[in-house]
């Protein structure tokens, strides 16, 4: 009988591995239609799908759900008898055996018998063999099917998804973005503004106190808002600082060194005229190399005349541009205060401190101006007397150090502390224009920073004579303030040819720098005070002063004419530019003639309201 219980078990397991195979081709046919189904629903944007897991996913389930329905399928031992004597054609002999095994009666036992010899001879895979399903090609057709789908199928917005998710991944990559922006924007100026004395991070930072600390920034506009907001306020800062005494008498300085003229050819031509394009440093070199030359022997009796002459004559001329107040009494006269105050700092300090007629915004302008003429002269006039100082040494005797080839030569004591401060003197010049440099090179990044924050929020409205190129400024800008020169960390200020940058540089197309000003809209008027006048083009009226204008127009011509000099202006515009101060040139001209002694008329004509 245990013969048969095992051809039992072998039958059973070929039925479980046919319904096995069924339930694959069933549930493989169902998962790619079901796949298919997906790439529907995701080409209509109704849904997301990862494929890997859904491959996965569809492999397992087909794989655990077949196993299963197999063994739930099972047959049990009679079922399996009568299916092998059915396959075998043994006439239910093994099913009866199945039945009578337990009997002990001769016929019971003779039927086991006879099923024991039976089931030695059948051969159960003839018996009950493994079949494939009938529609075993169904997942191949499926297959062909979803692959021509997931070919075929275009992309639709079924639900309008698709589009919600575009926009918002887009908002959110632009939002990232304009964050991003924002502090790299931001950390530039602070690095920039760290190395200006007096500015300090989150002094004055009227918009970040004014915003609410815990405002959740959700848009890209907002955060550029933000950015703007706060780039503002550290432009105001680094103007303020700019206005302030010390970078006012840097600047100062720096102008009266452009006043000063080569004292002659000699062993001082290179140093004066590095002092005259702002480039002190180049003087320190220079003066350096006349140290080496004069302590190497090289300077004879004639060549120390001569250096004893030319320092003379720049100190001379440094002590002269040193008492040279006009800016001091330029801004006097805006302030309607006599400019002879300027010589007389007791009685300025007089009418500042009465404060008649000088609102609190002009009493400051007006003491960081005196402040800052007061430096700067003092400034020019240390190193005029220590030039002094070194002409006085020029023919003294020398220490008797030992000169080139053997000849005694070289430099004594008291010469070298003359040069010494000489240079002493050019280093506190030089930090002061470090200092200025500084300012400037972050002023010029703040600038550079709005603009792009500007560009950003799609603005366009800068007053240079830059062109408008989507949303930005493109071209050179107007009668901006432009460095000479000097070694700083940025772009210096004041007028003069291209500064020293970080970067490098140089001549070239770039972005304009845009200006930021504050206006004050036009509104009726109210009868209030007078609180400002301004002059403009138009007919005379008898017994009208045109001094005024005529300062204006000739301040305006001059630097005009230096922007054209140095190509601050791009070259299509200079033949405009030419008549138009040209124009105002005669008009100014034309106010400060006299009138002909026959007729008493103008001898020329006035300039008439355009």
């Amino acid at each position: 009988m245990n013969q048969v219980r095992s051809l039992v078990r072998k039958a059973g397991m070929r039925v479980f591995a046919s319904n096995v195979l069924t339930g694959l081709v069933v549930l493989s046919t169902v998962a790619i239609g079901a796949i298919g189904v997906l790439r529907i629903l995701e080409q209509a944007a109704v849904m997301t799908v990862d494929w890997s897991l859904a491959a996965y996913a569809a492999l397992g389930a087909v794989v655990g759900v077949s196993i299963i329905g197999g063994l739930a399928r099972w047959p049990g031992a009679m079922a399996l008898a009568r299916r092998v004597d059915e396959g075998a054609g043994l006439k239910e002999t093994l099913s009866t055996a199945m039945c009578v095994q337990n009997q002990r009666d001769a016929w019971s036992g003779a039927i086991v018998e006879d099923a024991t010899r039976a089931a030695a001879l059948v051969r159960v895979n003839q018996a009950v063999p493994v079949r494939m399903p009938r529609s075993w090609y169904a997942p191949m057709v499926a297959a062909l099917t979803v692959f021509v789908v997931w070919m075929t199928v275009p992309k639709f917005d079924l639900l309008g998804k698709r589009a919600e998710a575009e926009l918002a991944e887009a908002t959110e990559k632009e939002r990232n973005k304009a964050e991003q922006e924002a502090k790299v924007a931001q950390a530039k100026v602070e690095e920039l503004i760290a190395k200006v004395e007096g500015v300090k991070k989150g002094d004055g930072d009227e918009a970040s106190k004014a915003e609410p600390q815990s405002r959740d920034l959700k848009t890209p506009e907002e955060i550029r808002r933000a950015a703007i907001r706060s780039l503002s306020d550290m432009k105001q800062k680094l103007e303020a600082a700019k206005g302030g005494e010390k970078l006012q008498s840097a600047q100062l300085m720096l102008e009266k060194l452009k006043q000063l003229r080569t004292p002659g050819s000699g062993p001082l031509t290179d140093i004066a005229t590095a002092l005259a394009k702002g480039e002190i440093s180049a003087a320190k070199s220079e003066l350096q190399k006349l140290a080496q030359d004069l302590s190497a022997g090289k300077g004879d009796s004639a060549t120390k005349q001569k250096l004893e002459e030319q320092l003379n004559k720049l100190a001379e001329q440094m002590e002269k541009v040193a008492k040279d107040k006009q800016k001091l009494e330029e801004a006097l006269q805006k302030a309607g205060l006599d400019k002879g105050l300027a010589s007389d700092p007791q009685k300025l300090a007089e009418a500042m401190k009465s404060g008649e007629g000088v609102s609190a915004e002009q009493k400051e302008a007006l003491e960081n101006a005196a402040q800052a003429q007061q430096q700067a002269s003092e400034a020019l006039s240390n190193l005029a007397q220590a030039m002094q100082q070194m002409a006085q040494q020029c023919n003294n005797p020398s220490s008797g150090s030992q000169g080139e080839n053997g000849q005694q030569g070289g430099m004594s004591q008291e010469m070298a502390q003359a040069m010494e401060s000489v240079a002493n003197a050019m280093s506190q010049m030089e930090m002061s224009q470090s200092d200025l440099n500084n300012a400037q090179a972050a002023l010029n990044e703040a600038n550079k920073q709005l603009q792009a924050m500007s560009e950003g929020m799609g603005q366009c409205d800068s007053p240079g004579m830059g062109a408008c190129d989507k949303g930005g400024l493109t071209g050179d800008g107007g009668f901006g303030d432009q460095n000479k020169g000097g070694d700083g960390d940025g772009n210096g200020f004041g007028r003069g040819g291209a500064g020293v940058s970080q970067g490098g540089g140089g001549m070239g197309e770039q972005a304009a720098a845009e200006r930021w000003e504050k206006i004050k809209a036009k509104t009726p008027d109210s009868g209030g005070p007078t609180i400002g006048t301004m002059l403009v083009q138009g007919e005379q009226v008898k017994g009208e002063s045109r001094q005024a204008f005529a300062n204006v127009a000739t301040a305006a011509e001059q630097e005009a004419t230096e922007a054209l000099e140095n190509n601050v202006i791009e070259r299509q515009y200079h033949d405009m530019v030419k008549h138009y101060f040209g124009e105002l040139a005669k008009k100014s001209d034309a106010s400060g003639k006299k009138p002909d002694a026959k007729d008493g008329k103008p001898a020329v004509e006035p300039a008439k309201k355009p």
